[in-house]
């Protein structure tokens, strides 16, 4: 059971990228330690893509969960590390460092 006082308080942050979810993950933490989540929609709904025009074709549904998985190590390669240099089908880094911007 959690304590009262420190009960998580609903207040959803839509991020879209990885330059995003660094920084908020990291600023949030000091003052909120360890009520920090992310929540991965690998996306299935394409009426709603489509009204914002940012459906990525129908070929994704074959590789959207592949797609997350390498998402989500990039960002724990930040959070973890500062930097990353994964290389995979979807994303390809090289020394980024979306904190520091250089």
């Amino acid at each position: 059971m959690i304590p009262a006082s420190r009960k998580a308080a609903k207040a959803p942050i839509a991020i879209s990228s990885f330059a995003q979810h660094t920084p908020v993950a990291t600023t949030t933490d000091p003052i909120a330690p360890g009520w920090f989540g992310v929540n991965i929609v690998s996306g299935w709904a394409k009426g709603e893509y489509e009204q914002m025009n940012l459906w990525p074709g129908d070929a994704y549904f074959g590789y959207r969960y592949d797609y997350a998985s390498e998402y989500v190590q990039v960002m724990k390669d930040l959070w973890e590390t500062g930097v990353s240099d994964f290389k995979g089908c979807h994303f390809q880094m090289t020394d980024c460092n979306p904190v520091d911007g250089d």
